[in-house]
């Protein structure tokens, strides 16, 4: 199984996360070589009581597992890097805010 990534909707420089998860993406999955990946679909993530729907595949044996960007951009999350953990957007400490675009 083959699997492929569009990255014609990013914009360098220009679309933050979203392009920072599409390069580790592919950085982490040439390290560990040419491998069969199974996709499972779609999986609910949960994390410190937020949720997000997420696209699951499976790892080789001894990968560590990714939570990327992405997800923790729809459950609103920022990352501390002095305190290095996640803290919820100050603009919504409460809950996940949803930009209407």
């Amino acid at each position: 199984m083959r699997v492929g990534i569009c990255l014609l909707t990013l914009t360098p420089g220009e679309m933050g996360g979203t392009e920072t998860y599409a390069r580790e993406l592919l950085r982490g999955l040439a390290r560990v070589g040419e491998h069969d990946y199974r996709v499972f679909g779609i999986a609910e993530v949960e994390v410190q009581g937020r949720i997000c729907q997420v696209r699951v595949i499976e790892l080789p044996h001894g990968a560590e597992p990714l939570l990327g960007a992405v997800p923790l951009e729809e459950m609103d999350w920022h990352i501390s890097p002095v305190d290095k953990r996640l803290v919820p957007n100050p603009k919504s400490p409460e809950k996940p805010l949803l930009p209407l675009v």
